[in-house]
């Protein structure tokens, strides 16, 4: 009799580990989908849905959600202690609080199953030409490149006209990806027009937003502002238009241009094409809009 006790209590235990599987892969899935990093790092503020079953006839801990501790910790029930996982990968982790459990005398032979299902201690570094420069969480599923630099106050208007990406943990390179210095170079414009909805950005990743270098408009133009952004392939009529054009007293038959000399540092006057606004304007360029001649 208490033989026959014992195998249905077994058969009982195998049901139950057998049902809570499938419901923690429910309770899982509820909370939307999970990324899975390879030998990722658990790190303070991650979320970890961990599961506890046993193969002889214990109580089992079905999946429940823990965030881990700014000390790096977590504390299961029974335990008088908390366990520190951060700094741990998955697996080490799991085996951890198996550890830690039959130290406890709570289980035997525990198998555990650990779940990341919020990966906040994973984060972008953006820097450059942004609003608020530094650390983005990377929490969702798909984090973009638009994502990232939204997170961080979205574009200064010094922006220049190229994204620096790199990072430990991203894939391959298309074959038509631009690379420069082992850096991936998005396009702004690109960014700004919603070109780039599939550029992702992975954990780790350096985000660098090119700081535009400056030209100088002054004299008789429509616009107060002096400095303006400078662009490969900016030209003497874009940089005008760029300041509101000339005044009617504006002579731009007599348009300067000034350029800085790299080794001396002074300024020195350009000789202008011979149609004069298609003269390719260079950063640190001073163009001055004379008056004109009664």
């Amino acid at each position: 009799m208490q033989t026959r006790v014992m195998k249905t209590i077994r058969l009982l235990s195998l049901i139950l580990v057998a049902v809570a599987a499938p419901l923690a892969a429910a309770q899982t899935a509820s909370q939307g989908p999970t990324r899975v990093i390879p030998d990722y790092t658990i790190g303070p503020a991650d979320e970890l849905a961990v599961t506890v079953s046993s193969p002889v006839p214990q109580p089992i801990y079905s999946a429940k959600n823990y965030r881990v501790q700014n000390d790096g910790t977590i504390l299961l029930p029974g335990l008088d202690a908390p366990i520190k996982v951060a700094g741990l990968t998955v697996q080490q982790a799991r085996e951890a609080i198996r550890k830690a459990l039959i130290d406890a005398r709570q289980f035997e032979n525990p198998i555990v199953d650990i779940t990341v299902t919020d990966y906040r201690a994973s984060s972008v570094n953006v820097q450059g030409a942004v609003r608020n420069p530094g650390k983005i969480p990377l929490r969702a599923d798909r984090m973009t490149l638009s994502d990232a630099i939204a997170g961080a106050g979205g574009l200064q208007t010094n922006a220049g006209s190229r994204i620096y990406v790199t990072g430990p943990n991203r894939p391959k390179p298309e074959p038509e990806a631009r690379i420069e210095d082992g850096r991936e170079v998005f396009s702004k414009q690109d960014l700004v027009d919603g070109k780039l909805p599939d550029a992702r950005v992975y954990d780790d990743d350096m985000v660098f937003v090119e700081v535009a270098p400056h030209f100088y408009v002054t004299g008789y133009v429509k616009n107060s502002q002096s400095e303006y952004n400078w662009e490969p392939g900016m030209t003497l009529q874009r940089a005008i238009a760029m300041a509101g054009g000339a005044t009617s007293e504006g002579a731009l038959n007599r348009v300067e241009i000034n350029r800085k000399d790299p080794k001396t540092g002074g300024y020195k006057k350009v000789k202008l094409n011979k149609d004069n606004m298609a003269t390719p304007i260079e950063p640190e360029d001073v163009i001055k809009v004379p008056k004109k001649r009664m």
